[in-house]
């Protein structure tokens, strides 16, 4: 007879059990500067401008190992002004790269992260509440679940909001 284990463990925020839940333990985190002439900026304005009128989607390459997958959640970081996350909505190869991102030559061979659109804005004040990193000057994947188990919490709660009815498991009553 085979049997499924189902990991619980105790929120630090709440004490109330939590499922887990693979897209929420890990997190692509991209650095945004403050100076209007450095790439991240320029291309995170230029993503801002194509999805403000609903025609494109929200794109972003991933970082250096291409671990990220589809369903995972991906932050952009306003070093100590803000953060912003999205969800990992699809992934497609690095020959699907927008051409204003071409002139980076190290980056070409990067998957592009197909996001949702902004789920949640946080400040940096609750950025580090929640156990968030400082910023590092390249993106980078980490484990959310063991490196900050609040922002962990977090992403749940987010994933809870935007489940759709058939994502939901609704439990089944069974007469013996």
């Amino acid at each position: 007879m085979k049997y499924t284990y189902i990991i619980v463990q105790l929120s630090r925020l709440s004490h109330k059990p939590i499922m887990e839940k693979e897209g929420c333990k890990y997190l692509t985190i991209t650095p945004i500067s403050k100076d209007v002439k450095n790439k991240g900026c320029i291309d995170y304005k230029e993503q801002e401008k194509r999805t403000s009128k609903n025609v494109h989607k929200w794109c972003w390459d991933d970082s250096k190992y291409n671990k990220a997958k589809t369903g995972e959640y991906f932050a952009f970081l306003f070093f100590e002004r803000r953060v912003i996350i999205h969800k990992i909505t699809n992934i497609k190869p690095p020959s699907e790269r927008l051409d204003s991102w071409m002139p980076n030559v190290t980056q070409r061979n990067r998957q592009v992260l197909e996001l949702s659109k902004p789920l949640k804005e946080l400040s940096w004040r609750e950025w580090l509440e929640l156990g968030g990193l400082l910023c590092k000057q390249v993106t980078y994947t980490t484990n959310t679940m063991l490196k900050m188990p609040p922002l962990y919490q977090m992403l749940m709660e987010i994933e809870k909001e935007i489940e759709t009815p058939e994502q939901k498991y609704v439990p089944q009553m069974f007469n013996s």
